[in-house]
C-alpha cells in the first residue's frame, strides 16, 4: 500500500492511497469465494454453480463488493500512517475497479488547525468578593415578595408603579394615510422607566389619572417600539381609566411557608429533625419576620456567589481568548455550529454579525480544548455524579427550579461543562501575573451587569 498526502486549501487534504494489483486480486478471489458458497441459482445445488457463471450473474455486484472490502481493510491504516488529527466525517472517492489491475482510491477530510497559545503570564485580575448589604437584603424581600403579590383595586389617582385598566382610541399618520386603533380593557403597569418600558412617555402620562377620568394626549412612539407600524410614529391618544389597581404584596407568614415548602422539597436529609422542619415550628410575626430575611439571605449569597465566580470565570476565559488566535477553522464545524444555532434560536441567522458569531464561538472552543488537552483535564463518571448531587445540595430549591424539566442527561452535561470550565479557569489562572481582590454589593454587581448589557447591545 502506497499513501500520498496532499495539501489542499485551507485545513482540507487529500489521501490517496494506491492498492497494488497484487492485493486486490487477492481480496478478489476471497469475495468470490464466499459468493459461489453462498449463491443462489436456479439449475445449481447451494455452493455448487461454477465460478464463471457465478461471474457472470453477479459480475457488478462482486465488482461493488471487493471495492467496498478493499477500502475497509485499509482505510484505518491509511488514515494513522498519516498521523493527522482528522475533524469531521472524510469523504471516500474511487474510480471503477478493474480486475489485475493497482487499485486506487482518496480520502479527503479537514484536520484540527495547529494552535499554540498563550498564557496570562502578564495579566493582572480583579476578583470580586461578594458583599451582602441590608439595602441589598430588603431589595431582594420586596423582589421575593412581589413573586407572590396580587393587584387590587383602589379608589386614588394612579401613582408611578400602580396598573391602570383603560380604554382607547389611537389615531395615527397624516391625511389619507390616517389610521384608527381602538382597544378596551387593556391593563397598563405603569413602570415609567426607560429601561424596563417600550412606551414610558404613555405610562407617564396616566399617572395622577383616576377611575373614570379622561384624557386626552399626543405622543410620539419609541424608534425601537415592538410593533413596527407604529416605530417614530406621532400619534394621538384618547384614554378612559376603568379601574386603578394597586400592587398588594402578601405577608411574610405567607412568604415563609411557601419557601419552606420549597426548601423542604429539595433537602435529602433523611430520619432526622431537619432545620426546615424546627423553623416551621415559627409561626409569630416577628419570627416570620425573621425567618423571611434568614431563608432569602441564604438564597441571595447562593445566587449572588456564584454569579461573582461565573463573572470571574468569564472574565479570565475572555482575556485568554483575546490574547490568542485562530487563523483558520474546519468549515465542517462552520457548518456543524450553524445548524446547531439556527435550530436553537430561530432567527440568529438573520443577525447581521452572524458568521462573525459562528467563528468566534468555534475558535473559542478550540482555544478552550487545547488547554484542556495540554493540562490533561478529565473527569470520572464517578467525579461527575458526586458534583451533580453537590449542586443539588448547595444550591437546593434554585438548582430544582431550574432543572425541573431537563433529564438527568442534560443535567450530567451541564455539571460536567461546569468542572471542565472550572479546571480550564483554574490552570489559566495559575499562570497570571496577579489577581486581587475587591468587595461588591449585590445591587453595585447589578449595576455592573446592566453596564456589560449595555456595550453589548
Amino acid at each position: 500500500m502506497q499513501i500520498e498526502l496532499k495539501h489542499l486549501d485551507g485545513l482540507k487534504k487529500k489521501l490517496e492511497v494506491q492498492l497494488p494489483s497484487e492485493q486486490v486480486g487477492t481480496t478478489y478471489e476471497n469475495v468470490l469465494k464466499e459468493f459461489i458458497r453462498t449463491a443462489s441459482i436456479p439449475g445449481f445445488r447451494s455452493g455448487k454453480a461454477s465460478r464463471s457463471v457465478v461471474e457472470n450473474k453477479y459480475k457488478a455486484r462482486l465488482l461493488r463488493e471487493v471495492t467496498s472490502e478493499l477500502i475497509r481493510s485499509t482505510y484505518e491504516k491509511a488514515m494513522q500512517e498519516a498521523a493527522l488529527r482528522v475533524v469531521g466525517r472524510p469523504v471516500v472517492d474511487c474510480d471503477a475497479l478493474e480486475k489485475g489491475k493497482a487499485f486506487e482510491y482518496t480520502i479527503e477530510f479537514e484536520v484540527y488547525p495547529e494552535i499554540e497559545v498563550v498564557d496570562l503570564s502578564s495579566e493582572v485580575f480583579e476578583k470580586y468578593v461578594p458583599t451582602i448589604t441590608e439595602a441589598d437584603l430588603e431589595e431582594e424581600i420586596v423582589r421575593v415578595k412581589k413573586v407572590f403579590s396580587s393587584w387590587k383595586p383602589v379608589e386614588r389617582a394612579a401613582l408611578a408603579g400602580d396598573r391602570v385598566r383603560i380604554d382607547y382610541k389611537l389615531r395615527y399618520g397624516e391625511g389619507e394615510d390616517t389610521q384608527e386603533e381602538t382597544g378596551q380593557e387593556l391593563e397598563v403597569v405603569l413602570t415609567v422607566d426607560n429601561t424596563k418600558s417600550s412606551f414610558p412617555e404613555f405610562e407617564a402620562a396616566l399617572v395622577g389619572l383616576s377611575a373614570g377620568e379622561e384624557k386626552s394626549m399626543d405622543l410620539v412612539f419609541p424608534e425601537n417600539y415592538s410593533k413596527e407600524e407604529f416605530a417614530g410614529k406621532s400619534a394621538h391618544f384618547d384614554v378612559i381609566v376603568k379601574e386603578v389597581q394597586s400592587l398588594s404584596l402578601p405577608e411574610d407568614t405567607e412568604v415563609v411557608r411557601f419557601l419552606q415548602a420549597m426548601r423542604q422539597i429539595s433537602s435529602h436529609s433523611e430520619g432526622e429533625q431537619t432545620d426546615v422542619e424546627v423553623e416551621e415550628q415559627a409561626d409569630s410575626a416577628a419570627e416570620s419576620a425573621q425567618l423571611l430575611n434568614k431563608y432569602v439571605r441564604e438564597e441571595l449569597e447562593k445566587r449572588f456567589f456564584e454569579a461573582v465566580k461565573e463573572h470571574f470565570e468569564q472574565k479570565i476565559l475572555n482575556a485568554f481568548f483575546e490574547k490568542n488566535s485562530v487563523p483558520l477553522v474546519p468549515e465542517c464545524l462552520v457548518a456543524a455550529e450553524k445548524e446547531a444555532l439556527q435550530k436553537q434560536f430561530t432567527s440568529v441567522q438573520d443577525r447581521d454579525d452572524f458568521d462573525d458569531l459562528v467563528i468566534k464561538r468555534i475558535r473559542n472552543s478550540l482555544l478552550f480544548s487545547k488547554i484542556v488537552e495540554k493540562n490533561q483535564i478529565e473527569f470520572s463518571s464517578e467525579a461527575i455524579n458526586a458534583a451533580l448531587e453537590g449542586y443539588r445540595r448547595e444550591r437546593g430549591a434554585a438548582f430544582l427550579s431550574q432543572w425541573r424539566n431537563a433529564s438527568e442527561g442534560a443535567m450530567r452535561d451541564f455539571v460536567k461543562e461546569s468542572l471542565f470550565k472550572e479546571a480550564v479557569v483554574e490552570a489559566l489562572i495559575s499562570t497570571a501575573e496577579a489577581v486581587t481582590e475587591k468587595p461588591i454589593t449585590y445591587a453595585e454587581f447589578l449595576a455592573l451587569d446592566k453596564e456589560a448589557e449595555a456595550e453589548v447591545l
